[in-house]
């Protein structure tokens, strides 16, 4: 079981960088659309403000609220096997359960790349359960 935990684990760890090279990429296009990606001498600023930040958090909790409400994964985990199951029973989720697992991204993302989320999966044993899937009573489990 152990051995199994810690692939499991790798492997939510590679849809997460998976899906963070996909919305890095729609980030930087939102910059470009709106005027808001300069480059100089080497170097990128890639900002966003008001409006448009708020739109982009908005598309980011989209993205993982909407695939996995109706995919039941991201493309990082659809990549690498893995699916959002209820903890009871491993049927698909409820859409309740997938929006307070989206909104509790983040708490989880804290304070840098899903740090908490990270710990929090290590610390729940077997049931590798970020924060979100505890409240939303949700797990990351095998195709």
């Amino acid at each position: 079981m152990e051995g199994e935990r810690a692939n499991v684990v790798g492997q939510r760890i590679g849809a997460a960088v998976i899906d963070i090279v996909v919305l890095t990429a729609l980030f930087f296009g939102a910059t470009a659309l709106t005027g808001n990606l300069h480059s100089s001498g080497g170097q990128v600023n890639a900002s966003l403000n008001g409006g448009s930040a708020f739109a982009f958090f908005a598309v980011l909790l989209l993205y993982y609220g909407v695939t996995e409400a109706v995919w039941q994964a991201t493309p990082g985990k659809a990549l690498l096997g893995l699916r959002v199951v209820n903890a009871t029973d491993a049927t698909k989720p409820a859409p309740g359960q997938v929006t307070v697992r989206t909104l509790m991204r983040i708490i989880d993302a804290l304070p840098i790349l899903y740090l908490v989320g990270f710990v929090v999966v290590l610390g729940t044993g077997a049931r590798q359960q970020r924060i979100g899937d505890l409240l939303a009573n949700t797990t990351v489990a095998h195709r």
